[in-house]
């Protein structure tokens, strides 16, 4: 399960930084690759936190010597693409794992496959796709948040404090955060 990997994930984090433990970048990668291993396989089974878990650690590099990335190609997990230049299969499988997150309605996919095309990271500049992927995003994000999913609106609140993808509003802010608190300040007046 995903929660499996994000403890690998916390190990390999701890042996890179040293706390807890004694700095070690060689076992940090060992577990950075086991974690790599148990969100493809999560991923694989359609979970959607996963895919966004591994285009992140694909996009930061790690975990990903080169045989496993080699073997992630192998087995079907990087797509052929559409409008990636170049060799690096690093990016095929960051833009693979954040575009089937996207497809599958995950507001995060959609929003990390605008950066990408926002940057030029991987892919070609293109600013009416990044908007494109941007709205999908912030869509997604409000459908989920208006069935009450707290995260969702949180994350719109965000949105609108920052004005990433949509104008700048303080009040849709302040509204979008309030909801996501409301449910946890009424349990916690009883």
């Amino acid at each position: 399960t995903s929660n499996n990997a994000d403890l690998l994930m916390q190990v390999g984090a701890a042996f890179e930084s040293g706390l807890a433990v004694m700095q070690d970048m060689s076992a940090a990668d060992r577990w950075y690759t086991k974690a790599v291993i148990e969100y493809n396989a999560t991923a694989n089974d359609g979970a959607t936190d996963a895919m966004i878990r591994l285009g992140d650690l694909c996009l930061s590099n790690k975990g990903l010597p080169a045989d496993l990335l080699r073997e992630l190609s192998a087995h079907g997990s990087v797509s052929p693409l559409i409008g990636i230049s170049g060799p690096d299969p690093r990016m095929r499988v960051v833009i693979d794992w954040y575009s089937k997150a996207a497809k599958k309605d995950d507001p995060v996919g959609a929003s990390k496959m605008a950066k990408l095309y926002e940057g030029g990271s991987g892919l070609p500049k293109d600013d009416a796709k990044a908007a494109e992927w941007r709205r999908k995003s912030i869509n997604l994000y409000l459908a989920r948040a208006n069935s009450g999913d707290a995260a969702a609106q949180h994350d719109l609140g965000v949105i609108y404090q920052q004005g990433y993808g949509v104008a700048p509003s303080s009040k849709s802010a302040a509204m979008w955060f309030a909801t996501a608190l409301s449910p946890r300040m009424a349990a916690a007046a009883h």
